[in-house]
C-alpha cells in the first residue's frame, strides 16, 4: 500500500511522486452520537505535529534545530550556537 501512495524514483535518493486523489484509499467516515458525553474535537490530533513541522522548517531555513516551543527569535539562536 505504501510503494502505491509513494512511488520512489532514483536509487535512494528519497525523492517520490506526489500522492494523487485516484491512489487514496477509500475511507468510511461515520458518525457517533453520544450526548452522554462531552464534545471532544476532531482536529486536535493532528495539531501534534504541528510544532515539529515548524522547528523542522526552522532547521531547513536557518540550519539550527530549536527543541522547545515557543520558537522565539532567543531560542532560535540558541540553536544555531548548538551546531
Amino acid at each position: 500500500m505504501l510503494r502505491t501512495l509513494l512511488r520512489f524514483r532514483g536509487t535512494g535518493q528519497g525523492k517520490f511522486e506526489a500522492i494523487r486523489f485516484r491512489d487514496v484509499p477509500d475511507v468510511d467516515i461515520v458518525t457517533i452520537n453520544r450526548p452522554e458525553m462531552p464534545p471532544f474535537g476532531a482536529g486536535e490530533a493532528s495539531s501534534i505535529a504541528t510544532a515539529a513541522a515548524i522547528a523542522n522548517a526552522i532547521f531547513d531555513a536557518v540550519g539550527g534545530r530549536p527543541h522547545r516551543a515557543p520558537f522565539t527569535p532567543a531560542r532560535v539562536l540558541a540553536a544555531l550556537d548548538r551546531t
